[in-house]
């Protein structure tokens, strides 16, 4: 049997037992395969040749990754295609801004990691996101959204050119963990501390000058070390 017929049966037998929920699509290039209802997770990437209009096919799609491909004017009608979709990973993409669209599904978790996007996103009614990851982009300040995000928990602004968190941040009425690790954070306002649960400061000006500071309840994570740990 060829190495392409041995793939297919392999690939039938997986989806005879339906164990197989995760398709890496770099390495699965049959139309076929774009028409499996089941499919719930789903990874593009650059090299390969996907019409995104193509997503809408995939009713049972829960988690969605793209790397490095251009995002097109009409990527936020093909997510709302999606009704079960719950994560979405963007990352390395020129967005410029996260669309409001992106964050008004029932998605959960959503990571624009170095996305190129200038500005924290701000929608026009309350998303559900839990968990947002928007490291390495260009956001400079945390405005007062908590309003549109009333169930974060966890937000990454990571690599980002921050310098200082205020009070701001006190509209997150759920936010619990805030990563800032190897931005260039100066300042954190006094009444952050003991508001949230975990605060990264890894690898930022603030943390070379923690004297006097009472972090009340807040758990601080200065180094990779403790990163690691927790």
């Amino acid at each position: 049997m060829s190495d392409y017929k041995s793939f297919e049966a392999i690939l039938s037998h997986w989806r005879m037992l339906y164990n197989l929920q995760i398709y890496e699509i770099e390495y699965m290039k049959r139309a076929a395969i774009f028409h499996d209802e089941k499919l719930i997770h789903l990874t593009l990437s650059p090299f390969f040749d996907f019409t995104p209009p193509e997503l809408s096919e995939f009713r049972n799609l829960k988690s969605l990754k793209i790397n490095h491909l251009k995002i097109l004017d009409n990527f936020q009608d093909i997510l709302g295609s999606l009704p079960k979709l719950r994560s979405l990973s963007i990352r390395n993409s020129h967005l410029h801004a996260l669309h409001t669209a992106l964050i008004l599904q029932n998605v959960t978790h959503i990571d624009c990691s170095f996305s190129d996007i200038m500005e924290f996103p701000v929608g026009k009614r309350p998303s559900q996101v839990q968990r947002l990851i928007l490291a390495g982009n260009t956001i400079e300040s945390i405005p007062a959204a908590g309003e549109y995000f009333p169930q974060l928990k966890t937000l990454d602004l990571s690599f980002t050119p921050i310098q200082e968190v205020g009070i701001n941040l006190l509209t997150f009425p759920k936010l619990i963990d805030l990563r800032l690790w190897a931005t260039r954070l100066t300042k954190v306002s006094d009444e952050i501390f003991g508001y949230i649960q975990q605060l990264d400061i890894s690898s930022t000006p603030f943390a070379m000058k923690l004297e006097n500071i009472d972090f009340k309840s807040t758990k601080i994570l200065t180094s990779q070390k403790d990163r690691f740990r927790y």
